[in-house]
């Protein structure tokens, strides 16, 4: 279900979750499940912007190219899902 709903349209991954809960509550209530959803989309020449939306994960953490490692910073936040968007460049 994952699958159709991120080809159906290019909506933010908060976005397709959101619908995919909404799915579930109706074809199987009592049935729960975690996801992380991201997107790499180019920001600019040479920049990239990870845009993600998890759900039940902590915010994942972002390596540059040089090799170091950072969380990622919240961008907005709902009361189960945290969209999130993170520049490396």
């Amino acid at each position: 279900m994952l699958r159709v709903l991120t080809a159906d349209r290019l909506a933010p991954p908060g976005e397709i979750l959101r619908r995919l809960n909404d799915a579930m509550e109706t074809l199987a209530p009592e049935v729960t499940a975690t996801c992380a959803l991201a997107r790499v989309e180019e920001a600019g020449p040479g920049r990239w912007r990870l845009n993600y939306a998890v759900a039940g994960y902590p915010p994942p953490l972002l390596m540059t190219a040089g090799g170091s490692c950072r969380r990622t910073t919240p961008a907005a936040e709902a009361s189960t899902r945290r969209r999130t968007q993170a520049e490396d460049g």
